[in-house]
């Protein structure tokens, strides 16, 4: 059974690497090269990354805890899980990633559909839960 386990490491494990990323970019802002204008299109899209990446990376601990009391079967259970935990993925990934190749930013809305399922199988299962 799916007992939230995955989203609560998870969650815990993508925070520190989405810290550590807001770490480096506070000390990039120290380079006088990044902070040029011709720089401003990666920096901005790799300050999106870094807010979600720790938004998802709450959101994933917040779904593992309530995932047991949400009324839901193993299969629906499991499902929602590995969702949330790949649009954390995903979602900031393609964000990054879009400074090297921009085609990768095909791959938000994948991660963005991914969460906004998941978090609906956990509102389905706390409204039956009720």
């Amino acid at each position: 059974m799916a007992d939230g386990r995955l989203n609560r490491v998870f969650g815990w494990t993508w925070l520190i690497v989405w810290l550590l990323f807001g770490a480096y970019l506070e000390l990039k802002l120290g380079d006088p090269v990044w902070s040029r204008e011709a720089h401003a299109f990666p920096r901005e899209v790799w300050r999106a990354a870094h807010a979600h990446g720790n938004l998802l990376a709450i959101l994933n601990i917040l779904y593992g805890h309530f995932l047991a009391s949400a009324a839901l079967g193993d299969g629906a259970r499991r499902l929602g899980s590995g969702l949330m935990a790949l649009g954390a993925l995903i979602f900031p990934l393609g964000l990054v990633g879009v400074a090297f190749a921009p085609s990768l930013i095909n791959l938000t809305p994948l991660g963005g559909a991914c969460v906004v399922v998941a978090v609906g199988i956990m509102a389905y299962g706390q409204w039956k839960a009720r």
